[in-house]
């Protein structure tokens, strides 16, 4: 949300490039309990962060929470692939599912039905999140997020290659980081 109105405010003087990094790359199939825990915290100051734009987290209210992000991460590029309005809902709603419907991002059914309501082209979507070759390449991306951009959270927002804000930060960075590249 942020990050559109800099590009509504700023046109075509700046552009926007997704790019997956997983936070949790492998599947780890032991339980993790989202209460009292880390993740929990970060959800709670994530929040607090998100209230300027009018958005609040729902604290994961199911006994487990899901420790491996790459289907997800999947279902976004496969969207990003059908071009960036799509995606943009698409990735607007996979936040909503996961960050206050409670919904798990693991979940095919989930991703599915997000990218159903999105409008997506389900045959090309259903081909890309299940084509082994497809998952490779999502997982070179992150591998390629780590090794070239350096990227270790999210977000993790680089502009003109020299900028760097990393987490949830407050809009207003990212408005001065800009005017310190010379925009206005």
């Amino acid at each position: 949300m942020r990050l559109q109105k800099i590009k509504q405010h700023y046109g075509d003087k700046v552009s926007i490039t997704w790019h997956p990094f997983a936070l949790r790359p492998q599947y780890d199939p032991r339980p993790f309990q989202f209460r009292d825990s880390y993740a929990e915290n970060a959800w709670k100051r994530a929040s607090a962060l998100a209230e300027p734009d009018n958005l609040s987290y729902t604290m994961w209210p199911h006994e487990e929470f899901p420790r491996w992000s790459m289907p997800g991460l999947e279902a976004g590029v496969a969207a990003q692939r059908q071009g960036e309005e799509l995606f943009l809902n698409f990735h607007t709603q996979l936040f909503r599912s996961f960050f206050i419907d409670s919904k798990s991002l693991i979940d095919k059914d989930n991703l599915v039905a997000v990218a159903r309501a999105c409008g997506l082209d389900m045959t090309t979507f259903l081909r890309d999140i299940e084509d082994k070759a497809f998952q490779d390449q999502v997982r070179q991306q992150c591998v390629e997020a780590v090794d070239t951009h350096l990227v270790s959270a999210v977000p993790t927002v680089i502009m003109g290659g020299k900028r760097r804000q990393i987490g949830m930060v407050p809009e207003e960075a990212y408005w001065q980081d800009l005017a310190a590249l010379g925009l206005k």
